[in-house]
This record gives C-alpha cells, sequence and structure tokens, in this order.
C-alpha cells in the first residue's frame, strides 16, 4: 500500500465505476451505522452482505466512525471524480472483492502537500486541523442535539416569544410546510433511508398521516436534493467539469444542502428515485437546513427590492438564539446567580452591553450573542489574512469592544448594581451559533495580537460549547473554576470549550434532552415502528 496518494489517482480510480450504485454502497453503510451510538444496527431493506463486512471491518464504535465518516468522504470524491452512469458494463465498488477497501484506502490516505499551509518545512497545525475538522467532527454530532437544538430554536422558543417574524408561517408560505412538519418529514426520512429514498414511504400514524404526506416528503426532496452536475457546481462553481484540488478537497460539502442525489442511470434504480450517501445529513436538513432555506429565501427577497443588507429571518434568529443561550445560562446553581443585562440591569448612559453575565464570588463571565461569527470562506479554508480582516471588522470587533468596556466598568467600580460588587476578574465569552470547532486556536492568537492583554481572558464558543456550560451550571460543577484553568494553560486555551468541559465530565443538556423527548413523543418512537418502505435493495 502506498503511503500517500494524490488526487488525480483518486479520481482515475474512482471514476471507472458506475456512479449511482457505487454511491448507493457508501449511502447504504452509513444507514447500518446510523444507530450505532444507541448500541444498534439499521438492517431493514439492506443486504446482509454489508452488515457481515461491517462485523468484519471494525470491532468498536471509534472503528465504525471512522468508517462512517472516510466513506462519507468517499461519496463526495466519487461525484467529483467524474464517474458516471452512462459506461455499459462499467463495475460497481464492492465490500465482497476489495475494490471499496482500496478506495476507502486511498480516500485516507490522500495528500496534496502543496495544499497545505506551512510554518517552515511543518504544517501548520492550526489551520490542517481547522481544514478537516470541517468535515470530520460534524459529522459526529449526536442526533439528540441535533434534534433537540433545532425544536427548540425554530418551534419552541419562537412560540414563546413575541417576534416580527412568525417562522411557522414563512416556512408555509415558502415551502408549504411548517416547521414541525419539516422536521417530521426528514427525520422519517432519515429513518426510511437504506442507502435511497423513492417515496414509498406510508406513514401509519393517525396523528402523523396528514404531517409526513406524500406530498411533504416530495417537497421535502425537492428542497434537499439535486443532481451530480448541481454537486459539482456547488463546489467548483461554474467550471464545474474541471477539477479544483483546493475547492475539491475542503470546500463545505453540498451534501448539507442536498444529502439526497438524484440517480442517473441505473440498471438497479427508478430514474426517479436518490441515492443518500450519508442519512445523517437528512437529518442536519431537518434541523440546521431550516437556518439555510429562511436566510437565503429572505436574502432574496430583500434584494429583489433593493435592500441587500436586510434578512427579517436572520434578525429575528438573533433573537432567538440569544434567548436559547440565556436559558443555557440561566440554569446556574449553587453560589452562581445570572443575569440577562438587557432585561435586568440599569446601564450606565449610552453603554454598549455584552448580553448576560454568570457570577460567583470575586469572578464574573460576560457573554456576548452574535449568530455568525466567521464568513463561510474564512471558516472553511481557515486562510490567516482572511481571519485577520474578519477580526478587524464587523461582529467580532464590536462584540470585543462591548465586552472589554463593560467589564472594564466592572473593575473599575462604575457599575452600581450591587450584584457586581465584590468582581475581581472577569472572563469574556464571546458566543457564535454554528459551530467551529478549533475557533479558539484559530483566533486566539490574532484577537491577542490586535488587542493584547483585552483578550487575555477570552473564550470563543459556539452552540456545543454553550450547551456544556449549561450543562456544567445545571449539576453545580465548577465551571468557573474549570475556565480559569483552560484560560491559563497555553494547551488548555486554545481548546474547544466543550473539549475541556468534556474532559472533566459527560456532556448531557437537561433543555436539549427535553426538547429531543417533546419531539420524540410527538413523532418519533411511533414512526420507527410504523413507517414503511420498500426501497431497492441490492448486492
Amino acid at each position: 500500500m502506498k503511503e500517500t496518494y494524490q488526487l488525480k489517482e483518486l479520481y482515475e480510480y474512482l471514476r471507472k465505476f458506475h456512479l449511482s450504485e457505487s454511491l448507493y454502497l457508501t449511502g447504504a453503510i452509513n444507514a447500518v451505522l446510523k444507530y450505532r451510538e444507541a448500541g444498534g444496527w439499521h438492517k431493514e431493506n439492506i443486504s446482509p452482505v454489508i452488515y457481515n463486512w461491517l462485523l468484519r471491518a471494525s470491532p468498536n464504535l471509534s472503528g465504525y466512525k471512522a468508517i462512517s465518516v472516510y466513506t462519507t468522504r468517499l461519496a463526495r470524491f466519487l461525484i467529483l471524480s467524474g464517474a458516471n452512469g452512462h459506461r455499459n458494463g462499467a463495475p460497481v465498488l464492492d465490500v465482497r472483492n476489495g475494490t471499496f477497501e482500496k478506495a476507502l484506502d486511498m480516500v485516507q490516505d490522500l495528500l496534496e502537500d502543496d495544499l497545505e499551509v506551512k510554518n517552515g518545512d511543518t504544517l501548520d497545525w492550526d489551520v490542517f486541523f481547522g481544514r478537516q475538522s470541517v468535515w470530520q467532527i460534524s459529522l459526529q454530532t449526536d442526533r439528540l442535539f441535533i434534534i433537540g437544538r433545532a425544536y427548540l430554536l425554530f418551534i419552541d422558543i419562537p412560540s414563546r416569544m413575541k417576534l416580527n417574524y412568525d417562522i411557522d408561517a414563512k416556512m408555509n408560505e415558502y415551502f408549504q410546510m411548517d416547521a414541525f412538519g419539516f422536521m417530521a418529514t426528514g427525520a422519517a426520512l432519515w429513518m426510511m433511508s437504506n442507502g435511497t429514498l423513492d417515496y414509498e414511504m406510508n406513514v401509519e400514524i393517525p396523528d402523523l398521516k396528514n404531517i409526513v404526506t406524500k406530498q411533504t416528503q416530495l417537497k421535502f426532496l425537492e428542497l434537499s436534493s439535486g443532481t451530480v452536475k448541481d454537486y459539482r457546481r456547488a463546489i467548483r462553481g461554474e467550471d464545474w467539469k474541471t477539477p479544483n484540488k483546493l475547492l475539491d478537497i475542503y470546500f463545505l460539502d453540498p451534501f448539507n444542502q442536498m444529502p439526497a442525489i438524484a440517480v442517473e442511470r441505473s440498471d438497479h434504480f427508478r430514474r426517479d428515485s436518490y441515492v443518500v450517501p450519508q442519512a445523517k445529513f437528512l437529518l442536519d436538513r431537518a434541523s440546521l437546513g431550516m437556518f439555510y432555506l429562511l436566510g437565503d429565501k429572505e436574502r432574496e427577497n430583500a434584494a429583489k427590492s433593493n435592500k441587500a443588507l436586510q434578512n427579517h429571518f436572520r434578525n429575528a434568529f438573533g433573537e432567538i438564539y440569544r434567548t436559547y443561550v440565556g436559558e443555557q445560562l440561566k440554569m446556574a446553581k449553587g453560589n452562581k446567580f445570572f443575569i440577562d443585562l438587557d432585561y435586568d440591569f440599569v446601564p450606565l448612559p449610552k453603554a454598549k452591553l455584552p448580553d448576560f453575565a454568570v457570577i460567583e464570588g470575586k469572578t464574573c463571565i460576560l457573554f456576548e450573542v452574535k449568530t455568525t461569527l466567521l464568513t463561510v470562506e474564512a471558516r472553511t479554508f481557515f486562510d490567516h489574512q482572511k481571519l485577520d480582516a474578519e477580526v478587524q471588522k464587523g461582529s467580532l470587533n464590536k462584540a470585543m469592544e462591548q465586552l472589554t468596556v463593560f467589564g472594564a466598568s466592572v473593575l473599575n467600580g462604575q457599575i452600581s448594581d450591587t450584584r457586581f460588587q465584590g468582581v475581581t476578574k472577569i472572563i469574556h465569552a464571546l458566543v457564535g451559533y454554528e459551530d467551529i470547532f478549533v475557533i479558539n486556536s484559530s483566533l486566539l492568537p490574532i484577537l491577542d495580537r490586535h488587542y493584547g492583554s483585552a483578550a487575555s481572558n477570552l473564550q470563543l464558543a459556539t452552540i456545543t460549547d454553550i450547551d456544556a456550560i449549561g450543562n456544567a451550571l445545571d449539576q453545580d460543577q465548577p465551571v468557573f473554576e474549570w475556565l480559569e484553568e483552560k484560560i491559563g494553560h497555553r494547551s488548555y486555551r486554545a481548546y474547544a470549550i466543550s473539549t475541556f468541559i468534556n474532559s472533566k465530565m459527560a456532556i448531557e443538556n437537561r433543555l436539549v434532552r427535553a426538547a429531543y423527548k417533546t419531539f420524540y413523543a410527538k413523532t418519533w418512537h411511533q414512526t420507527e415502528t410504523k413507517v414503511k418502505s420498500n426501497s431497492t435493495v441490492f448486492l
């Protein structure tokens, strides 16, 4: 076996295989594995050949996770390789003859040395791990958090707020189903998928029959599918036929927006069916997908009205996400107490306030919440110049000002609120929504350079980190002590907050679990046993 492979070699190997039927194999493997974290297997409408191969291929959960991640990666490169379904007699990747294992090995050992950013002769590990994390770690998010967060953000919290934007009404207006219907349909399709989807799903639950219908399934797939050409164009742009090493390897995966790929010519699949290389992307689409669907639609509407900077959904979602973060922090117990600085605080004249404070003894953590911390390009390629430019402008710069100015006012005794009396140490937390797993290691060195000592007690966080902090507060754990330890240690400081807290306690979250159970009680436990499919099976 070679030590490494180049993209050209990988494409030369893959393009000889039948595309749709080889993609099916990647989807079937991932479908079998979709319940592994809960200790189960998905075997319905899947050949035992695949299940038996998985039993031989790995003895443990970490091995199965690696297989799932790299099999999903293989699906990407199959599409980009130029493989198609139009060559008569084209072979199919198969677990029985070594062709699949060879392809998987080539994907695992893919290295284009000239793409990697270096410091002298060594890799710039912050950039390397940043790029790798985009496609590796996101696939490992537990479905409890995917569904629970989405239920809170798009259904539960909006129903309790007085917003100028009605998510359900807009989902119905634009996409002919409300948020719950979109989630329920996507979850049902996720459960049904065996590597393919062909609409033949019958729901036998009376309460769901009018929600997960053939029409909602078709609409969900219309919004969540694409052709091979669409996929290639999403990565490469108008020059979609020409390989581009940087984009092909590192650009954000279009499976997030189009988890279902329309079948090309095939001897086994109907022409109106879809291949689903990674079923988890159906869950992501059913949850986080609403954020992009509504955001993109409102941006399109604003452009038509010559109001390009106006996005009613993003404005409303900023309020929703702020509420989500506040409800996590509000779980503080023991000697810790929570302050909503917008609603439970009398500010200084013209003061720019952070969103929240949590205080314990002499230490105060200030939280400033922003929906977006980095643009797509910056959080995909982690280019130092791009990151540096974003630190110096926009939301990051404004957030740093809010945190540091208010923090200085607390330490200087300028805040009359007695709850801040005695505070001698401030920790700053800048919170975004979308997960960026290397956000501290990528941004803190740049922020240190621009802000000096003002950034020394800073941590950046995303929704996963907030869930971890909320859980630690809820369990009355010494989260203040942990964060001080993290900030004071050179290596720990660069870790994701959730990674560091996970080294101290198991990651759980009462609010997210309750939301997951609410959704589950309405649909899921019944849907798992009462969704019937006649999906195609071969091998």
